[in-house]
């Protein structure tokens, strides 16, 4: 498993020098749609974080910068990761976005691979 993790990341690695991370900004309705989510399943408990995470994917893609501001994550790869290990299929790439002071930083950006209704429980959000 490991090294197909690391050749997973040097091929991301050898795309990311030929083709630069796209910038990206997050829409006003996205980020009301994630402080709703996180008002309707509130607290820090690993099981409520990966709730929220997994509805957020299910809305669409989601960076690590957006989770751990408007969704209040710490450690969001960690959550990611839970949420392999449980079987959900979850691609990462690479997005640049501005940080709250200016500056472009890049981060990961968190999809799932699979339609929601493929998915347990079904059910698609929505922005």
């Amino acid at each position: 498993m490991r090294d197909s993790r690391a050749k997973m990341v040097a091929r991301q690695r050898r795309k990311e020098q030929s083709q630069p991370a796209p910038v990206i900004a997050t829409a006003p309705e996205r980020i009301a749609f994630l402080h709703r989510l996180y008002d309707r399943l509130p607290g820090v408990e690993l099981e409520t974080q990966e709730q929220r995470l997994l509805l957020a994917l299910m809305a669409g893609p989601l960076t690590t910068r957006e989770a751990y501001k408007h969704l209040d994550m710490a450690d969001v790869t960690a959550r990611v990761r839970n949420l392999r290990k449980q079987g959900y299929q979850i691609e990462t790439t690479w997005v640049r976005q501005y940080g709250d002071r200016g500056a472009l930083h890049r981060f990961g950006q968190y999809s799932l691979t699979v339609a929601a209704d493929e998915m347990p429980g079904g059910e698609k959000g929505a922005p």
